[in-house]
C-alpha cells in the first residue's frame, strides 16, 4: 500500500502555472453626466470625469473628479434656466444642509459639487418647497439639459411618466395586539394593461421624514401587467 501511495501523492501535487500579463490601457477621459429630475423635486446634476476601472479611487481627493465651471442649461416647457454650481465646502451651513438632503449625503469632509437651480435656498420657505420657483419635476413633463464643459457639448432629454394612484389602503392588527401596537399596512393597486410601468414606494409617519426602504422600493410590471396586486 505504501509503495503505491507515494508516487500518486507526487502526481497529485505536480502541476504547472503560466503567468499572463495583460496590458490594460487607461480609458480616454470622458465626462460623466448624472442628471436627476423627479416629481416634486428640483433638477440637479453631478458632472465628473471617468476613472480607470482597475485604478485606485482617491477618496481623500474626491473633488478632483468633479468638473467645475461648466455651463448647464435646463430646458422645460419653453423655460430655460442656467444651473448654478454648489460645492459643499463653499456653502453656508443652511444651504449646505439643503444640498446634502438632495444627495442623501451626510459626510461633510468630502468636496461634493452639483449643479441645480439658482438660489436653491430661496425656493424653500421653512420646510416647504416652492416648486414653481424650484422648477420641480411634474408627471408627463419633458426635460432637456445642454452641458458645455472643457470644450465639449453634451445634451440629453428625458420625460417623467404619468403616475397612477393606488386603489385603496387597508391595515391589519398585529397577531398579538396586547404586546405590540404596530399594524400591517397593505396597498392595493391596479397595474395598467401596457408594459413598462413601475411602482416605487416610500413610507413615513405623519409629517416626519420618509423612511429609507429596507428592501427593494421599485417594482416593475412584468408579472403584474393588467392585474391587481397588494403590497
Amino acid at each position: 500500500m505504501i509503495r503505491y501511495f507515494i508516487p500518486l501523492l507526487i502526481l497529485g501535487f505536480a502541476s504547472c502555472t503560466t503567468e499572463i500579463d495583460v496590458d490594460i490601457p487607461d480609458p480616454e477621459e470622458q465626462l460623466v453626466v448624472e442628471g436627476y429630475i423627479e416629481n416634486g423635486i428640483p433638477p440637479y446634476i453631478t458632472l465628473t470625469r471617468n476613472a480607470p476601472f482597475f485604478g485606485g479611487i482617491a477618496l481623500n481627493d474626491v473633488g478632483s473628479y468633479f468638473v467645475n465651471d461648466a455651463k448647464i442649461l435646463f430646458i422645460t416647457e419653453g423655460d430655460t434656466v442656467e444651473l448654478e454650481e454648489y460645492c459643499l465646502i463653499d456653502l453656508p451651513p443652511t444651504l449646505k444642509q439643503v444640498v446634502k438632503n438632495f444627495l442623501s449625503f451626510q459626510n461633510d469632509s468630502l468636496d461634493i459639487c452639483l449643479y441645480t437651480i439658482p438660489d436653491i435656498l430661496g425656493a424653500f420657505s421653512g420646510d416647504s418647497l416652492d416648486c414653481e420657483k424650484a422648477r420641480c419635476g411634474k408627471p408627463g413633463g419633458r426635460y432637456e439639459i445642454i452641458v458645455e464643459a472643457e470644450g465639449r457639448k453634451l445634451n440629453a432629454v428625458t420625460r417623467i411618466p404619468n403616475t397612477f394612484a393606488f386603489d385603496s389602503l387597508t391595515w391589519r392588527p398585529h397577531k398579538d395586539p396586547e404586546n405590540d401596537s404596530l399594524v400591517i399596512v397593505d396597498v392595493h393597486l391596479s397595474f395598467p394593461d401596457t408594459l413598462g410601468n413601475y411602482v416605487r414606494y416610500f413610507t413615513k409617519r405623519n409629517s416626519e421624514p420618509f423612511y429609507a426602504p429596507q428592501t427593494l422600493s421599485v417594482y416593475n410590471d412584468r408579472l403584474f401587467v393588467g392585474t391587481q396586486i397588494s403590497l
